[in-house]
């Protein structure tokens, strides 16, 4: 990640962790945050970072991840960096679409995915802009109906919107979804069932697709192997950083 990034999220864990003058000395904090990008980036197992040459013990690591997202420090640093960004790009639409995470040992926010011959599963819905930049994220279980997650998402939405086209699938098609985007001040461009969508509309809609990619490319997070739902939004919110990252 750029510096400024790395930046903003270390000082977001020193506002919020005081570090003790008494007792063994603390670890650096940009140290265990480069070894938890580098779990992120790789998807290894805690253990594994045994092997590399990472000066503290993996749970020492882990446990700096966990009480990093408890307090959650990666969507604070986000919603920071996201407020940079939006001085730089207004964005021109926002589109919403959900997706599947196959959950190993997640013990909440699960549900029998419909898609996957009922297998437990989490399913994120995120809202993006016309970059793929996301603004909202929201975390249900996996057999959560699509139009159950828009007001969820909407509530999330970071950063107060403009009158803005909000594109989304049939999935999304009834005319309760239609009514939250217009109560959320969205301009309705969600497709019809058995109506043949322009490849204009299909193109727009195409960037959340796109952000999921992205969000694919960190490996920890093809599958859900954290227990609580915390790590797992952690992860995504850090991801998310590593993101916009690449814009700012």
């Amino acid at each position: 990640m750029k510096e400024l990034v790395t930046n903003i999220i270390l000082c977001h864990i020193a506002d919020r962790f005081t570090p003790s003058p008494l007792g063994r000395p603390n670890c650096e904090p940009a140290i265990v945050l480069e070894y938890v990008l580098l779990v992120l980036r790789s998807g290894m197992a805690w253990r594994h970072l045994q092997q590399t040459r990472c000066p503290y013990d993996y749970r020492t690591v882990y446990s700096f991840f966990r009480r990093w997202s408890r307090q959650r420090i990666f969507a604070s640093a986000y919603q920071a960096l996201y407020k940079l960004y939006t001085r730089r790009y207004r964005p021109k639409y926002h589109c919403i679409d959900s997706t599947y995470i196959k959950s190993i040992y997640g013990r909440d926010c699960v549900g029998r995915n419909p898609t996957d011959r009922g297998r437990r599963a989490t399913k994120l819905s995120a809202i993006v802009d016309d970059r793929g930049i996301p603004i909202s994220l929201f975390f249900c279980p996996g057999n959560t109906s699509d139009f159950k997650t828009v007001i969820p998402s909407c509530d999330r939405i970071l950063l107060p919107k403009t009158r803005t086209p909000m594109y989304a699938d049939k999935g999304y098609d009834s005319k309760a979804v239609r009514q939250q985007l217009r109560a959320y001040d969205y301009i309705d461009r969600v497709s019809k069932r058995g109506v043949w969508t322009h490849r204009v509309v299909n193109r727009r809609r195409g960037i959340v697709e796109r952000f999921f990619s992205w969000l694919d490319k960190c490996r920890r997070l093809i599958l859900r192997y954290d227990t609580l739902i915390d790590s797992y939004e952690a992860w995504t919110w850090l991801a998310c950083c590593r993101i916009v990252s690449a814009v700012l």
